[in-house]
């Protein structure tokens, strides 16, 4: 019914728990404060507009770490097909839980991006 109401810019970031007290179909003891999926969280506080930004850079994302994966033969190979899955991982988990919430999550999940995503190092030639 939020999404319904707010499709397009949602109901505000952070507003998730304030705008279930007023469609939440269940007793009042309990409060839903988000939504158990990180994707419903986006378009339920963000709308299509915040959904299809997110799912933009997530594009982006995969587009660049493809490329660099794919280009990456040196021996910082293997951390960054790591790196890919460990995101591939968050990306699932998501579906069903809002882990990026928390602080500490979310900067390991930046940390993991930045090596998935990060220029190869350039190769040093041994002395003959």
């Amino acid at each position: 019914l939020v999404i319904r109401d707010f499709p397009l810019l949602g109901t505000g970031a952070g507003t998730f728990a304030d705008a279930m007290l007023l469609y939440q179909r269940t007793s009042r003891d309990v409060l839903f404060n988000h939504a158990h999926d990180e994707y419903l969280q986006v378009l339920s506080e963000g709308g299509i507009v915040l959904l299809t930004i997110v799912a933009a850079g997530l594009l982006g994302l995969i587009t660049v770490a493809r490329a660099r994966l794919l280009d990456d033969h040196g021996p910082d190979r293997w951390m960054r097909v790591s790196a890919c899955a460990a995101l591939t991982g968050v990306a699932a988990q998501s579906v069903w839980e809002t882990g990026l919430r928390a602080p500490a999550n979310l900067l390991l999940a930046a940390t993991i991006a930045g090596m998935a995503v990060a220029a190869p190092r350039p190769r040093r030639r041994r002395p003959q």
